[in-house]
């Protein structure tokens, strides 16, 4: 017992003293530097619809301190490739949500491929977006940015791919698991405002949101976007 206890110090005053092992163990309290950090996307969960479509909802995680930038193609891209185009390519900071619970976030968001499409809940993306009140954010992560719809008895994955900074993440959707299963209407029947991009336009809300008709930019030059909400929840 006592040439255990011997061997054991010997070993620990070796890992103590070493400095090569010294340099490869983790520096937790390191500040993490402000860009050049790792931009992944997340898969929220999926919707089962009454017609029997199945649509999933994604999200994404920027640890960067400023907006990320991602273009589409070969470092921001969804196979099958009949669902890309829908994903954002703009990825600002993600604020945190303010102490009282309130919808509190980053203003820009992101845009999809079609350029003039909105989609309610702020990310212009081709697929839609989750219309206000839909969409969470806690620390880095934002939720629910946009859904993608597949048919009924649809098998395969729907897989998301970002490359950022020279690390490559790559998300796959699927509905296998009731675990990731979301519901909607949201809890206790509650849902958000109607929301129209017209004054008589077609209302929507929900995780699909809605989309305008088509709009024209200029680059550099602000694109104001009206939009009207209307509360049709019934009250006591």
């Amino acid at each position: 017992m006592f040439r255990r206890w011997i061997v054991g110090g010997l070993a620990i005053a070796l890992l103590i003293s070493s400095p090569q092992l010294e340099a490869q163990l983790p520096r937790p309290l390191i500040p993490l530097p402000d860009a050049g950090l790792r931009v992944v996307p997340f898969f929220d969960g999926w919707y089962a619809n009454q017609d029997g479509t199945i649509t999933f909802s994604f999200g994404y995680s920027n640890l960067n301190k400023e907006l990320v930038e991602i273009p589409l193609g070969p470092d921001n891209f969804i196979v099958p490739k009949e669902y890309d185009g829908r994903q954002p390519t703009s990825f600002p900071i993600v604020a945190a949500a303010p102490p009282d619970g309130g919808g509190g976030g980053s203003a820009a968001r992101g845009a999809g491929a079609s350029a003039g499409t909105g989609a309610a809940g702020g990310a212009a993306a081709a697929g839609g977006a989750p219309a206000a009140g839909n969409r969470g954010r806690d620390r880095d992560r934002d939720r629910g940015v946009f859904t993608i719809t597949v048919p009924a008895g649809h098998k395969g994955d729907v897989v998301w791919t970002l490359r950022y900074a020279g690390q490559t993440f790559s998300v796959p959707a699927r509905a296998k698991s009731i675990s990731y299963q979301l519901s909607w209407p949201a809890a206790m029947g509650s849902v958000p405002p109607l929301l129209r991009f017209q004054p008589s336009g077609a209302p929507g809300r929900g995780p699909t949101g809605i989309q305008a008709v088509p709009l024209q930019a200029k680059v550099g030059a602000p694109l104001p976007l009206t939009i009207w909400l209307t509360d049709d929840a019934v009250h006591d």
